[in-house]
């Protein structure tokens, strides 16, 4: 509740300044995670423990004033957890490659270092490709017997995160991922879903921005030319 109150008023002091002296940055940025991840399993003898992952791609950022931001990720990520089934006293190892694309709504604040960030937000993630071992059996392949597919590719839910972006643009980050879908196909109770924890590493630079200057917008960017609004 605290982290949430402490954003909302870092939120609130961003939109006052937008209102006050409105500016736009665009920055590019590129990431690595390392993960660990499981799976909250429900109205089933199946058990999920902890793996680790990892995950890369790409990390952009609209600021609008000093303290409010949107971030966006698309991030391509590789997991594995193990399974076990109290009814069939067996075990196996889940293996998955997902695309992820999370978005958050950020406050921000200025230190001596950088920049500390904290965001709420939500994700979608598309299963690419996930194998159960040994046998390497494709649980996405429709079932010749059943006719059904094992575990869905689609999943959502909720993020946060929380880092710092150095003034030389390295930043560090922690996020939580915690799914709402049920990617069980196999049965109607049961259920499986996912939650996962980042660590990351990544590289921001500024593509340009855009400041409303009375009947001017002024651009500064990479072709470092101004604009005017009536242009």
């Amino acid at each position: 509740m605290k982290k949430i109150l402490i954003l909302s008023v870092i939120l609130t002091i961003g939109f006052t300044q937008v209102n006050a002296q409105p500016k736009l940055t665009f920055s590019k940025g590129f990431k690595a995670n390392v993960a660990v991840a499981n799976f909250r399993m429900e109205n089933t003898e199946r058990k999920s423990k902890a793996g680790f992952g990892v995950s890369f791609g790409s990390s952009d950022k609209l600021e609008i004033g000093d303290y409010f931001a949107l971030q966006g990720e698309c991030l391509f990520s590789y997991g594995s957890s193990g399974m076990s089934d109290g009814t069939t006293a067996t075990e196996h190892t889940l293996k998955y490659w997902n695309v992820e694309v999370p978005g958050y709504l950020v406050g921000q604040f200025n230190n001596r270092w950088g920049k500390v960030f904290l965001g709420i937000g939500s994700y979608i993630g598309y299963g690419l490709s996930a194998t159960s071992h040994p046998g390497n059996v494709n649980l996405y392949k429709r079932d010749a017997t059943t006719g059904k597919i094992s575990l869905s590719r689609w999943d959502f839910g909720t993020a946060a995160i929380l880092g710092c972006e150095f003034a030389n643009g390295i930043y560090i980050d922690a996020a939580y991922q915690m799914g709402f879908a049920n990617l069980l196909n196999s049965s109607a109770d049961a259920t499986m879903k996912s939650h996962v924890f980042t660590l990351g590493i990544g590289y921001r630079f500024q593509l340009f921005s855009l400041k409303l200057d009375k009947n001017k917008i002024i651009y500064e960017g990479i072709f470092n030319r101004n604009r005017n609004g009536n242009d």
